[in-house]
């Protein structure tokens, strides 16, 4: 499908249009200040994306009602955003909010069109924070290792590079070679619990799980597993939580003791080689291209370690509500587990822990008549592009035996990302939510949710995620 998605003195889809040159930039609420391969933050001299404040009476005219009422951290938006989501696809699919400063975009055909273009739509600013950060913050990361480019904040050449030495590590063959560990770390973690007949299952088995499965694959011990989820979580609330500035400061010193654990783990590995991804990392090599240096180790690893914690964990978690949300479905499954792959896909659809990507414009354009302007930020809501109903039919509605779900498809979810910024880590995604589904209803039987309770969910722009998934089950 064509979208009216164009850009200045450029053709674009055969589609070639002209706007006004709009004097107006995105600041960002840092500056990346480039020194060799890597980058300090520093805080900015306007505050992120203060477009408002350098902008024409025209752009303030653009502040619609959806724009001034949505926000993700308040209820209801936080715990359930599809009816906002669905009145903006109709109202005001594109719309700019002025308390994030980010331009939200909230169609499945512009959504994709965005991301399949990271020429013109650039990943570099993936890791600003939402919210303006203390100069007192950056001098804490600025002791870690620098915010160097790695997967998720790369655009061409360098994600190609990058993507291609991780590659040689990180690939089906390896995770396909984790699943007895899988399985193994699953039951450890039901057997702590089986005869209690409860649980919650957020604490009890989704929140380490994944971590523990990526500390066998790197090479780091299990027992930090724990000590790692903090440090990683504390980069999601840095970035893309609504916190105090204290905890904001707290975050920071978590985010160096990270670097500094994982700088030490490669430095030991440097020395004495092992058997694990991180000395893989440090030997990879593709065709001409130079080795990953140290900061690139420590920060792909942060990457690994970050993504289990942001996206896997959080995405099993919601795969589970659903099941067990829905009776039907679970008995579906329970007598036909060729059902698991679909129910996978669905479950991705439905409530994806990635629910946003943030992107830049490399330059101005326009969609459904709005002008966007060069270095403005864009909110692309992939968790409204899954239920858009010109895709998806009956999209609120959570159905296993959906058809349009498996990957490759026309009609495909876009729950892992599109383009060439898809999710390095989906099969594995994939393959960590089968297992661990699979030895929950082996285990526990009668799994149910327990009666009389509200879900709630983290307050995050991007992430998805249960604060708690409380079950219950029959003990023989």
């Amino acid at each position: 499908m064509c979208v009216d998605l164009v850009f200045l003195n450029l053709q674009f889809r055969h589609i070639s249009y002209g706007i006004r040159q709009t004097k107006i930039k995105n600041q960002g609420s840092v500056v990346i200040a480039s020194f060799g391969d890597c980058y300090k933050w520093q805080p900015a001299l306007l505050q992120q994306g203060d477009i408002m404040s350098t902008a024409s009476d025209t752009l303030k005219d653009l502040i619609t009602d959806i724009g001034s009422e949505f926000d993700p951290f308040s209820l209801p938006q936080r715990d359930n955003p599809y009816p906002f989501y669905s009145r903006a696809r109709k109202e005001a699919p594109v719309f700019y909010s002025p308390e994030l400063k980010l331009w939200v975009v909230t169609r499945y055909d512009d959504i994709s069109e965005i991301l399949k273009h990271p020429t013109h739509f650039s990943s570099l600013h993936n890791f600003d924070p939402v919210y303006p950060l203390s100069s007192e913050v950056f001098d804490v990361l600025n002791q870690g290792y620098p915010n160097i480019l790695i997967l998720i904040n790369s655009d061409l050449p360098d994600h190609t590079r990058l993507h291609g030495l991780l590659g040689t590590v990180f690939n089906e063959a390896r995770m396909d070679a984790m699943q007895l560990r899988i399985q193994e770390i699953a039951n450890t973690l039901v057997d702590s619990f089986v005869h209690n007949g409860q649980a919650d299952l957020v604490e009890q088995y989704t929140r380490f799980l994944p971590i523990t499965m990526i500390c066998d694959l790197l090479g780091l011990p299990s027992t930090d597993a724990k000590l790692l989820w903090r440090w990683c979580n504390s980069i999601i609330k840095l970035l893309w939580w609504d916190i105090s500035p204290e905890e904001n400061l707290a975050c920071a010193h978590n985010i160096v003791a990270l670097h500094h654990y994982l700088a030490a783990q490669i430095e030991e590995r440097r020395a004495l080689p092992q058997h694990d991804m991180l000395t893989d990392l440090l030997n990879a090599h593709l065709h001409a291209e130079k080795p990953l240096t140290t900061s690139e180790i420590v920060n792909l690893a942060t990457l690994l370690l970050f993504a289990t914690t942001s996206i896997s964990a959080k995405f099993i978690a919601n795969a589970l509500m659903l099941l067990l949300s829905h009776p039907s479905q679970l008995q579906a499954l329970r007598e036909n587990p060729t059902l698991m792959a679909n129910f996978v896909e669905e479950s991705v659809r439905m409530e994806p822990s990635l629910r946003a990507l943030i992107r830049t414009a490399k330059q101005d354009f326009q969609i459904h008549g709005v002008e966007i302007p060069t270095g403005a930020r864009l909110l692309v809501i992939l968790a409204s592009a899954n239920h858009d109903e010109a895709h998806f039919p009956d999209p609120d509605r959570f159905d296993i035996y959906r058809e349009n779900l498996q990957h490759g498809h026309n009609h495909k979810h876009l729950g892992f990302g599109h383009g060439i910024h898809y999710c390095a880590g989906a099969h594995l995604g994939r393959l960590l939510c089968r297992i661990v589904t699979q030895v929950l209803l082996q285990r526990l039987p009668n799994l149910r949710l327990q009666p009389d309770q509200i879900l709630e969910f983290e307050p995050s722009v991007v992430y998805r995620g249960l604060k708690r998934l409380p079950v219950e089950w029959d003990v023989p």
